[in-house]
């Protein structure tokens, strides 16, 4: 990253069955500030109401801020908001103290529309997109105690989003849907599938993507009583004749 490229990070690859690992729900109300002129980032609200350059003061303030409940759209919330298209400015602190071997991940449910995310000043990732869930590797920006989360939504509809500009359609923004910490070991289980074989319904197949490299691979379907080994670079494969 050069210069002030805040928000070019890409959310790491999608972490699956979100609901059996291990989460800290960071739900809850949030401090917010509205961005009716899109000018938040040259205002630097992502260090969080701190001075920059030879300013000695700041325009806003976090703290004292209202605040909206995630998960939920901003629409319904405040009733000067209910048809406020724009950008909106969450922010959240929280503790957090780090295990040894241990990886964590910022996890977002959903987003209306376009996404940046900072932790502690410093910037995470962004995703496009309103209805796809995107988690961003925390691991390197989290500090051993206290912590603050800065996100900044926009839902300003344009062509060729979806949805675009014409349809009859109510435009809600915010952060729609759960947001939480998950703490994965070192490696692990990233994503993975199993189904049976479109070409032989007698035959199950699948693949397992571990986070890190080349990884040996131990799949067992019990109450089948199948078993299989299998190692790969990035992608596991395997099949139950």
């Amino acid at each position: 990253m050069c210069g002030l490229n805040l928000y070019a990070q890409s959310p790491a690859p999608l972490i699956q069955n979100v609901a059996g690992r291990k989460a800290i729900s960071l739900n809850g109300e949030w401090h917010y500030l509205v961005d009716q002129d899109d000018d938040g980032i040259s205002r630097r609200y992502y260090l969080n109401g701190k001075p920059y350059g030879n300013r000695d003061f700041v325009e806003y303030g976090f703290n004292a801020a209202p605040t909206l409940h995630v998960p939920g759209d901003w629409n319904f919330q405040r009733p000067e908001l209910q048809f406020y298209e724009g950008t909106v400015w969450y922010q959240k602190t929280f503790d957090y103290h780090a295990r040894p071997g241990t990886r964590v991940f910022l996890y977002f449910g959903a987003a209306n529309y376009r996404t940046r995310v900072w932790l502690n000043e410093k910037p995470l990732c962004e995703h496009e997109g309103g209805f796809t869930p995107f988690n961003c590797d925390a691991t390197s920006a989290l500090n051993d105690g206290a912590n603050v989360v800065i996100v900044s939504v926009n839902d300003t509809r344009r062509p060729g989003d979806i949805p675009a500009m014409t349809p009859d359609w109510f435009n809600y923004g915010g952060l729609t849907r759960d947001v939480m910490l998950l703490e994965m070991p070192a490696n692990f289980i990233q994503q993975y599938s199993v189904q049976l074989d479109r070409a032989n319904p007698r035959r199950i197949v699948g693949w397992i993507r571990p986070a890190a490299g080349a990884q040996a691979a131990s799949i067992r379907i019990p109450e089948l009583k199948l078993s299989a080994n299998a190692t790969a670079d990035r992608k596991v494969c395997f099949a139950f004749p």
